[in-house]
């Protein structure tokens, strides 16, 4: 009886199909910001309405965004799930209470240049998760593994009372498919501050330098060094927009645009520029 048991059991773990999750960062555009920390406590999955816990962690862990920019990903989960289709995931945080009434340490807080450190809000009413939309389709044997790229610039807004608010804007990625863009870039003085934005071919609109979050419809970005990476792009061809911003994370003025850049699956696009030549 034990030996049928075990047999059953080595034959139902075989049929299930593996999962990896990996986190990736497109970084801040303020310069006083140090460091973006998030603390998550259980990732789950749901199937059919129903959540089932993927990986709950025995503590909470903290994972500073800022740290896995630039083509860095940290794995989050590498785990076996019974066939299926999911359509969403969701990770629950340690955050701050805005009473101030119930305090988790570690929470999910900013931290600034200048020493402080401020905790991170979500929105009001919202629950203590980012549930991200993805669709998984897990397949006897079969390997699912996607790159989830937390936005930073997009999902840390300010509200009237001056406190961070996190409102998760999160872009999956299949992992193995995705390309990048390298850029070895000159006429890049070292006291400017320029950012570079992705985005799909033809999606860039002018007036979309202004607003709340500048630049809102943009794939990724990256702040602009002789050498810059964009990262975990889908296949596709995309524009680059390079704006001169404030150290704060305003838009100074657009530098002009590299239009109709390939990336293909899997594949690295490598390409000189001079911002001083840049088209319109």
């Amino acid at each position: 009886m034990l030996i049928v048991s075990a047999l059953a059991a080595c034959s139902e773990e075989s049929l299930k199909g593996r999962v990896i999750l990996s986190l990736t960062d497109a970084p801040a555009d303020a310069a006083n910001v140090k460091a973006v920390n998030i603390v998550i406590t259980n990732i789950e999955a749901n199937k059919n309405g129903s959540w089932k816990s993927m990986r709950s962690f025995d503590q909470p862990i903290g994972i500073n965004l800022l740290d896995f920019s630039g083509g860095k990903a940290l794995q989050l989960l590498d785990q076996y799930l019974d066939p299926g289709k999911f359509n969403e995931i969701r990770f629950t945080l340690n955050v701050a209470d805005r009473q101030g009434s119930l305090i988790r340490n570690p929470q999910c807080e900013i931290s600034l240049t200048d020493g402080t450190t401020r905790p991170l809000f979500l929105p009001e009413g919202s629950e203590v998760a980012i549930v991200v939309p993805l669709a998984l389709e897990v397949t006897s044997r079969g390997l699912v593994d996607f790159t989830l790229d937390f936005d930073v610039r997009k999902s840390v807004v300010r509200d009237e009372r001056g406190n961070y608010v996190l409102r998760p804007v999160v872009r999956p990625v299949a992992t193995k498919t995705a390309g990048a863009i390298e850029l070895d870039i000159s006429g890049l003085s070292a006291s400017e501050r320029v950012v570079v934005f992705a985005y799909q071919a033809a999606r860039y609109a002018g007036s979309e330098q202004t607003g709340e979050i500048p630049f809102f419809n943009a794939t990724s970005s990256a702040r602009c060094f002789k050498k810059t990476t964009l990262a975990f792009l889908e296949p596709g061809s995309y524009d680059l927009v390079f704006a001169r911003m404030t150290t704060d994370g305003n838009v100074q003025h657009v530098l002009g645009l590299q239009r109709n850049l390939t990336v293909a699956s899997g594949e690295k696009t490598s390409l000189p520029l001079d911002l001083r030549s840049l088209g319109n």
